[in-house]
């Protein structure tokens, strides 16, 4: 038994072999609303209205019947485009037709506070 050689300790991992396995390993997918959803149509003419809610302005779309049965509400966040920009709008009137009520502060609006 003592003829035997120590065995050998497996060879450190080289750098091509790294890179190389990140390639095989399995990459990240988009969801299927990232692929699927169809983009919006700018040619859609906005539904809902521009009123004061606390003297703010905010863009409100309601979806049918919202008098007559229970709405779920949805608080439509925008960035820097604001609620004037058509593309919020017609987002916003797309969540009203499935059935929510949405509000859409403006959230650059000049307001001061305190006073």
């Amino acid at each position: 038994m003592m003829d035997e050689a120590p065995s050998k300790a497996p060879p450190a991992p080289t750098v091509e072999a790294s890179v190389e396995a990140q390639v095989k390993a399995p990459q990240p997918r988009m969801s299927d609303h990232c692929t699927n959803d169809a983009p919006l149509d700018i040619s859609e003419v906005a539904a809902g209205e521009i009123a004061k809610l606390a003297d703010v302005d905010v863009y409100v779309s309601k979806p049918e019947g919202v008098f007559s049965s229970a709405a779920r509400l949805v608080l439509l966040l925008t960035g820097g485009t604001g609620i004037t920009a058509k593309t919020n709008q017609i987002q916003a009137d797309h969540f009203a037709r499935k059935g929510y009520f949405v509000v859409m502060p403006d959230l650059m609006c000049p307001r001061r506070f305190g006073s």
